[in-house]
């Protein structure tokens, strides 16, 4: 998508019907081999909300084992990363801070999970994702 000239991801359930929607963004392959203290950041943005809920989040994995193809066939690890929320402005993109990923090396995929319904529209809603960098010290 693009707004205000800013190109990014969106997660958006708005106009679907679906019970519910599940939909991944994964990056490719990431080599941390040679690199120390990794750290990831990125930013992210709402618009459309309506309540705050596990029902219609954006979550942050990380990989080790991802082939490529079989989400259900890799380990995902959860990451602890600032995102949206209802209170924070529509559209406005925040930090989601610096995430260690010191304990990581070789192969890396990261992985971006919006969980949303299409027909609780209290769950309608959408996420944006921008700016996704990994920084180390080589």
């Amino acid at each position: 998508m693009v707004y205000s000239g800013n190109g990014y991801a969106e997660f958006n359930t708005t106009s679907t019907t679906a019970a519910e929607n599940v939909a991944w963004l994964v990056s490719p392959k990431i080599d941390l081999t040679g690199y120390k203290n990794a750290v990831l950041s990125f930013r992210s943005a709402q618009h459309d909300l309506k309540v705050d809920s596990p029902l219609n989040t954006l979550e942050i994995y990380i990989s080790t084992n991802f082939d490529g193809a079989s989400l259900a066939k890799a380990r995902w690890v959860k990451l602890e990363a600032k995102v949206p929320t209802l209170s924070t402005p529509s559209r406005e993109f925040m930090s989601s801070g610096g995430i260690d990923l010191s304990a990581y090396s070789g192969n890396i995929n990261i992985a971006f999970k919006y969980i949303g319904s299409g027909k609780d529209k209290t769950l309608n809603g959408a996420f944006m994702v921008d700016d996704i960098k990994i920084f180390g010290e080589k």
